[in-house]
């Protein structure tokens, strides 16, 4: 028995036992919409916290999100800042782009949407930027003939969101314009951009911290 910053350690083995207890909460609020889930999530979450190095990031996430989905914005952003290892999203480092999630969400909230719209502009930046400095590996898989390859691919974790808050800031015609130029330039799978259209078209999306989920 040992303590790690007072608190007494507990086995990984646990620590996974309870993280899955935790997320179990957090797919129950998922279907049910019922804020005590959340709750549920982290007390269990809380028990951990301090006591297993082995999962410290992955706690800090999770209590990020739990944070954010109860609307307590700084205490996300806080839990962000506690995990220590880069967030990766496909090839791209997306903590930044987290944050400015995070904070666009608290500006809605605060009725205060040129501020959300300014934070979906360093969004979009940060994508475009990762884009610009992946060219010649993005172009590859966006040229690929089977559309089905990309859709699968981690590369499609970045497109939808980019073109998704390209949407917000200006509309959705010029959004679907500028698809089409990227298709054009690379010479991109008729497959996959019509897959982006429809999304954008749609609005199939619903944008989340980490992940986004597709509809049809």
């Amino acid at each position: 028995m040992f303590t790690m910053c007072g608190r007494t350690a507990i086995s990984p083995e646990e620590c996974g036992k309870v993280l899955e207890q935790a997320q179990s909460y957090m797919n129950e609020y998922y279907f049910t919409d019922q804020s005590s889930f959340l709750d549920s999530a982290m007390i269990c979450l809380n028990r951990i916290d301090g006591t297993c190095d082995k999962f410290k990031d992955r706690i800090a996430g999770t209590k990020m999100v739990v944070f954010f989905l109860q609307k307590k914005y700084a205490y996300a952003i806080n839990s962000l800042d506690a995990v220590d290892a880069p967030i990766f999203l496909s090839f791209v480092d997306v903590k930044d782009i987290i944050r400015d999630k995070i904070r666009a969400a608290e500006a809605a909230d605060n009725n205060n949407f040129q501020k959300q719209r300014d934070y979906y502009l360093d969004i979009i930046r940060n994508y475009e930027k990762s884009i610009q400095n992946n060219r010649p590996r993005i172009d590859s898989v966006l040229t690929l003939q089977n559309g089905e390859l990309i859709i699968c691919s981690p590369l499609n974790s970045i497109f939808p969101e980019l073109y998704y808050f390209k949407s917000k800031v200006s509309n959705i015609d010029e959004t679907l314009s500028e698809i089409d130029s990227l298709q054009r330039a690379v010479n991109g799978n008729e497959q996959y951009f019509d897959y982006l259209r429809d999304i954008i078209r749609g609005q199939k999306i619903e944008v989340g911290l980490t992940s986004s989920r597709i509809s049809y």
